[in-house]
């Protein structure tokens, strides 16, 4: 997970393959040019997407003392929805 949201955050030439390229049968790259489902590729980044919301949210309450509605219930959610769509990642391939 972290090789795929990392290309895609980074303005390098690994984050345009990830996101408008796509090899074809000869191994040679071209840009997607029709509508592709990747739905592992979308539940993940949705994951990461709700993590970073959720934590925006809270930060701009606490400005105001606030803290946003049903927090835990959101908490619990985002939780089930990472342990459902990311893959572990693998702490040997980290140390490296």
């Amino acid at each position: 997970m972290y090789d795929l949201y990392s290309e895609s955050a980074h303005a390098d030439i690994e984050g345009v393959k990830s996101w408008l390229l796509r090899p074809d049968a000869d191994g040679q790259w071209g840009v997607v040019g029709s509508p592709e489902r990747r739905p592992d590729f979308a539940n993940a980044i949705m994951v990461e997407v709700a993590l970073e919301v959720r934590d925006i949210a809270v930060a701009l309450a606490s400005i105001r003392g606030l803290q946003p509605p049903r927090l835990a219930a959101l908490d619990r959610a985002i939780n089930d929805a990472e342990d459902r769509y990311l893959e572990p990642e693998d702490d040997a391939s980290e140390a490296d």
